[in-house]
């Protein structure tokens, strides 16, 4: 017999956003398996809706649902009988529990319409498995187990999110109790997650995966240009330390001016007027260009137009960008943080905050020229061999399926 193909509701703050492409790629992923998907956030972000392009055909946009969404009423009776319409709609689905939603309100002492409505929308569309990506969304998940809803809590952690529970662990208590499945993509995740108080049991290793046929290599030999360029795409924020690499840069400059380069920063942030003044006290305007941000078609273009690709960050759990750089058969020089030696294995790994580490590992790598295409090749078929997401897509849906 056929096992059924879940029905998923993927949970998230707002969507879309170019700093989160690696959700879209899975939500995408996931609905090539053929299941049924929607997904739930606070807000459409329409400012950002270019990081949707070139996945048109998965109509992302429809299967959104807001707050607002869930709560409105088709028959367009006022908010009091609407909840009431879908809570004798809920009481009389096997799925529901009115004993423990009740329980649940005394002890919230409100009716918590927002988790009812979203009871609600999972009963009537067969959703059987709301999976939550970050931390707090996970703990916001679970409150419908509580509340009375048979279904399957999937939680995947990233970044900030575990550092926020190494603060303050109590943020995540009912996810630690009530969470079916806690994702680690990193086993420098999976140290913290357990620090915080998850049960070996219900965490799963599962790394987020790329597109390994949407990034590859350039058939051209950018190795060959008397300009070498170098690309970073992230945001502009102070945990990415962007400085480090311009203040490098300046050294290399410097020290080794033989060497002509064209630095590409991809990304926007708060940090743009620091780092474009930075850019102009180290007179290297004519070196670097600010891009802001692009969609992954862009990116993936500007990518293969590269030759070395630098991660400067001071902090990251799993950085998805190392990984389609080296799909694109890049030469990696990255900080020494998170999970990324174990994504960059063939990369330079320097300590983080040192520009002077940097400076030497990028003019080593100018010296080494003619090693490049080996390395990347070797960098590209150890991430279609580990990183590629169909492989890992399957392992998810099988999660989803236990």
């Amino acid at each position: 017999m056929v096992k059924k193909k879940p029905s998923v509701l993927f949970w998230v703050h707002t969507f879309p956003r170019f700093s989160e492409t690696f959700i879209r790629d899975q939500v995408c992923q996931v609905i090539d398996q053929e299941c049924n998907v929607f997904i739930y956030g606070k807000s459409f972000v329409t400012n950002q809706e270019d990081a949707l392009k070139g996945f048109e055909k998965y109509q992302l946009d429809k299967r959104f649902v807001s707050k607002h969404d869930v709560r409105a009423s088709k028959s367009g009776s006022n908010k009091y009988k609407n909840y009431l319409e879908k809570l004798f709609f809920l009481r009389k689905n096997k799925r529901f529990s009115l004993a423990k939603y009740l329980k649940f309100i005394l002890k919230k002492r409100s009716l918590e319409v927002q988790f009812l409505c979203i009871a609600y929308f999972c009963v009537k569309n067969d959703i059987s498995v709301i999976h939550a990506h970050f931390g707090p969304n996970g703990e916001l998940a679970v409150q419908l187990k509580e509340l009375g809803l048979q279904i399957k809590v999937v939680t995947t952690f990233h970044g900030y999110d575990v550092r926020l529970g190494l603060e303050t662990p109590e943020i995540y208590k009912d996810l630690i109790h009530l969470g079916d499945a806690i994702i680690s993509i990193s086993t420098y995740n999976k140290k913290i997650l357990l620090d915080i108080g998850f049960k070996p049991e219900v965490i799963v290793d599962l790394p987020n995966g790329i597109h390994t046929d949407f990034y590859t290599p350039t058939t051209n030999t950018v190795a060959d240009s008397d300009t070498i360029p170098i690309i970073t795409v992230g945001r502009l924020v102070e945990e990415k330390s962007i400085h480090i690499a311009i203040k490098a840069l300046k050294i290399v400059s410097d020290s080794a001016p033989q060497y002509n380069f064209k630095y590409k920063i991809v990304g926007e942030g708060e940090l743009r007027p620091s780092i474009e003044s930075l850019i102009a006290e180290t007179h290297l305007e004519d070196k670097i260009q600010l891009l802001g941000a692009k969609n992954s078609l862009e990116v993936r273009n500007l990518l293969q137009e590269a030759a070395i690709f630098i991660l400067s960050s001071s902090r990251e759990a799993f950085p998805t960008v190392l990984m389609e750089a080296q799909a694109s058969g890049l030469v990696i020089i990255a900080t020494d943080v998170g999970s990324v030696s174990s994504i960059a294995v063939n990369g330079t790994i320097i300590p983080p905050n040192d520009e002077e580490a940097m400076a030497n590992a990028i003019i080593t790598t100018l010296e080494n020229k003619e090693n490049w295409n080996q390395i990347g090749l070797k960098n590209r078929n150890y991430i279609v061999s580990n990183y590629d997401s169909h492989t890992l897509t399957q392992q998810l849906i099988a999660i989803y399926n236990e």
